[in-house]
């Protein structure tokens, strides 16, 4: 009895971690490709996604063209773009899901002045192995 019990108290313990650990955007830096009808190709290119909470970055072929803040809850997302060539000066607010290593994003709300926003967001974007050994 006491071994189904402690069973029982393990497994719910690791639920509640999943649980969790599915709710926060983990730091990290992801990567992605934007194809070219979006945007008549204006956005088409690599684009990186870097999250140091409560900071981002985001890169467009190579180069940094938004500096952020973010915040999140309920497993969404708030992007508030402070500077860069590419930034909006409206706040996005997107649901997000992490499915192994492969970020989605999907509008909640954001104004359509903020369309390179909405465009690069809509591809999916895979967390980028660090260099360190063992890590992300």
């Amino acid at each position: 009895m006491k071994r189904i019990v402690g069973g029982a108290g393990l497994l719910a313990a690791l639920v509640l971690c999943a649980a969790a650990m599915a709710a926060s955007l983990p730091n990290g830096t992801y990567t992605g490709t934007v194809g070219g009808s979006a945007l008549g190709g204006k956005v088409k290119g690599t684009w990186t996604l870097a999250f140091a909470s409560p900071s981002y970055t985001i890169g467009f072929n190579g180069t940094t063209v938004v500096k952020g803040s973010f915040s999140q809850g309920g497993g969404k997302i708030t992007f508030n773009d402070k500077s860069g060539k590419l930034a909006c000066s409206a706040k996005g607010v997107y649901s997000y899901k992490l499915n192994g290593r492969v970020l989605t994003f999907k509008k909640v709300s954001d104004p359509n002045k903020c369309a390179g926003r909405i465009a690069v967001l809509a591809a999916s974007f895979t967390k980028k192995f660090a260099s360190s050994p063992g890590g992300y």
